[in-house]
């Protein structure tokens, strides 16, 4: 029938326009594909900031894979800390991260961390101890990859901290031991130093900058300076009355950098309160009413204050203990003034052992920067 209908002009008419028509919708699809192909890349940086910021642990590692173009939006100083429960007599190990909706949980094995202890942990890094000899090393939870640290028989470590990760020539670790004690030891060095001096103190070890930071008993702020590593000792007339305000009740004391600054954060032992104070140059505390944007991530031997991922984890000090109800995180809440806890999390049956069992608790920097370093800490 075609046959018959060739050499119609109406027929030729029909077809043309036909063709065109198919034309057309092949460009507009063409065009279409294109224009949603540049529509991704394109997206305004607040949108894509808000996208990272709501981001689980898991989701964030597999970000910066799916367009070149988002990897300038991603902030690892404003990614939360996360509750690490390891457990020393097998390595048994679970990371909570308490920005996420979901309450994720992630599981792993780390057979080459049993009866260690935390002591310490920066961009993704940890320090720790063996129990049975004191030796201590760095273990990446990305990368699974182990750096050691020179053994010293005379270094029974008590606290300890790091200014930056071990691979980088920066490094300084400053370790605290069981007789009050200083010791500081630098990357690629053969050997550790000893400070002349041996203080009591009521706080634990920071890194600020390139100095090391300690409160005293006494109310003063011991500062080890890396470079020329001289230790030095400044009365803090404030600090020492509050400390002497606090004594009735036991409290401890932490202190955290941020942005440059030293911030001193008082806990009752009673759980009565909570008092934070930022640390002047001339000696003077100021108390900090409210943290704003921020979050304190408290450990037994560290304090961390940094950026909050989200809003609701604004003007929050989080501890690494549960709350009243099984899989709950404890918090103390600068607003309402007073502790809480969070939303229970799915909770499986390993980590119910591991809360009942001897387990280090520690808020860590994950520090997972690929898909690969999550499937790495995973397997």
């Amino acid at each position: 029938m075609m046959k018959e209908w060739r050499g119609n002009p109406q027929f030729d008419v029909l077809l043309q326009n036909l063709r065109r028509k198919r034309s057309k919708i092949a460009s507009s699809a063409s065009t279409k594909t294109g224009q949603d192909d540049r529509e991704w890349p394109d997206l305004p940086k607040d949108i894509v900031d808000i996208i990272v910021m709501r981001l689980s642990m898991k989701d964030y590692a597999r970000f910066a894979s799916v367009c070149r173009s988002w990897r300038p939006c991603m902030h690892p100083d404003a990614r939360p800390m996360c509750l690490m429960l390891l457990r020393w007599s097998d390595g048994a190990c679970n990371v909570f991260d308490p920005s996420s909706r979901r309450r994720i949980n992630y599981d792993a094995e780390f057979p080459e961390l049993a009866r260690s202890q935390i002591l310490y942990s920066r961009d993704g890094w940890l320090l720790l101890k063996r129990w049975a000899t004191d030796k201590l090393f760095f273990f990446h939870l990305g990368t699974r990859s182990r750096s050691n640290v020179p053994y010293h028989p005379r270094v029974t470590p008590r606290l300890a901290a790091f200014s930056s990760p071990p691979l980088s020539a920066d490094c300084v670790v400053v370790v605290l031991d069981d007789l009050c004690r200083i010791f500081s030891w630098r990357s690629f060095d053969s050997e550790w130093r000893l400070h002349g001096t041996r203080i009591k103190n009521k706080s634990n070890l920071v890194p600020c900058g390139r100095h090391f930071h300690c409160l005293c008993q006494d109310g003063q702020l011991g500062t080890l300076e890396a470079a020329d590593k001289k230790w030095s000792v400044r009365d803090m007339p404030a600090a020492r009355e509050l400390m002497l305000s606090e004594r009735t009740e036991a409290g401890r004391h932490y202190l955290a950098e941020f942005d440059g600054g030293l911030y001193m954060v008082f806990v009752s032992a009673r759980r009565r309160h909570v008092r934070v104070f930022k640390l002047r140059r001339a000696g003077v505390t100021e108390e900090i009413e409210m943290l704003g944007n921020r979050t304190i991530y408290i450990s037994a031997g560290a304090a961390h204050m940094a950026m909050a991922p989200t809003k609701e984890m604004g003007n929050r000090i989080y501890f690494p203990t549960r709350g009243s109800s099984r899989g709950s995180i404890h918090y103390y809440c600068m607003v309402k003034r007073r502790y809480s806890y969070s939303v229970d999390f799915v909770m499986p049956r390993k980590l119910h052992e591991l809360y009942e069992s001897n387990i280090e608790r520690v808020w860590i920097d994950v520090g997972w920067k690929s898909p690969k370093e999550f499937e790495q800490f995973g397997r």
